[in-house]
């Protein structure tokens, strides 16, 4: 298989982009544009790319810490099931201060789940590490090609009551809507450093091919 790492971003937070640096994957940035802007043009990219053409659509928030051993959980795990999962995203935590993980069983329900909660829905589909669930947070998500073509990246604006929203809200209701199962990787899990102000770089977009071509 071959994934291309996408980064919807608004600026880069150097301890991210470090570890992002050692997965020897093609990344393609989308910095400082609006989000709808950046997700637009990488899902572009990714679709329009022939030297190489890739299966999976990689999104990885700017904010969350993706070693080189949690792509490769991922990655390993979706090779071992012959790419049958359309959807496969690992987990991290809410905030800073709320250690949840920001995944839920079901949709637009935002009870995002403890330890406990996860060992829980493990024992219960009976599953010693990947769960299904109905929400899920762009964490370093893996997205199957033929999923990428049949939903264009929108937001979701309103959904939690309070006027905010996300495009992986909006994702995550596309796939709900068309019974498109999103897994999650609990073995998968990244640090997120959320920041309280952001400040937006100049838009650029900027691609880093992989120095081995496999």
């Amino acid at each position: 298989m071959r994934p291309l790492l996408c980064m919807p971003w608004p600026t880069i937070i150097p301890e991210v982009k470090a570890e992002l640096d050692k997965i020897p994957e093609d990344k393609v940035f989308a910095i400082g544009f609006k989000q709808q802007e950046a997700y637009d043009k990488l899902r572009h990219y990714f679709l329009t790319a022939d030297a190489p053409s890739y299966d999976y659509m990689c999104i990885l928030p700017y904010d969350v810490i993706c070693k080189q051993e949690d792509f490769w959980h991922l990655k390993r795990a979706i090779q071992m099931r012959y790419s049958a999962f359309q959807v496969l995203t690992g987990l991290f935590n809410v905030s800073q201060k709320d250690r949840r993980w920001a995944i839920s069983l079901k949709i637009n329900s935002w009870e995002f789940m403890t330890d406990a909660d996860v060992d829980d829905a493990c024992d219960k589909q009976g599953t010693a590490r990947i769960i299904r669930v109905e929400q899920e947070p762009f964490g370093c998500v893996f997205i199957r090609k033929d999923v990428v073509e049949r939903f264009p990246f929108h937001d979701h604006a309103g959904a939690r009551g309070d006027g905010q929203g996300s495009f992986n809200d909006g994702f995550d209701v596309d796939c709900f809507k068309a019974h498109i199962p999103i897994f999650a990787d609990t073995w998968v899990k990244m640090k997120h450093i959320p920041r309280e102000i952001i400040t937006w770089d100049k838009p650029r977009f900027h691609i880093e091919l992989a120095p081995i071509s496999r």
